[in-house]
């Protein structure tokens, strides 16, 4: 199954956290891909790291779309955006993770 979150406003994160949760709480394996958000610290990773070795979470982006965001070129985050897409068919294929949120 997939299931795309996407949208203007909040939410998005929260619902992808959510989801690692109830899964992490089950015993399963859980990777998280961050598209957007960049190497500006972000208060879900502290306590993504405190949930241990089950859960992953990869920040690939570089803020486009945040207050602080990198004046990078649209070329440049674009870039970054393929190279987190087929990280994701990499995690996938592993067969490692029973939940992928990006």
């Amino acid at each position: 199954m997939t299931l795309v979150i996407a949208g203007d406003g909040k939410g998005k994160t929260i619902s992808d956290l959510g989801m690692a949760l109830r899964a992490w709480g089950a015993g399963l394996r859980v990777c998280i891909i961050q598209f957007i958000k960049g190497t500006t610290y972000a208060g879900e990773w502290g306590g993504i790291k405190k949930m241990g070795s089950r859960v992953e979470l990869i920040a690939t982006g570089m803020g486009f779309c945040l207050p602080n965001a990198s004046r990078a070129s649209q070329a440049e985050h674009r870039k970054r955006s393929q190279a987190a897409i087929q990280l994701v068919h990499e995690k996938m294929a592993s067969g490692h993770f029973d939940l992928l949120d990006s």
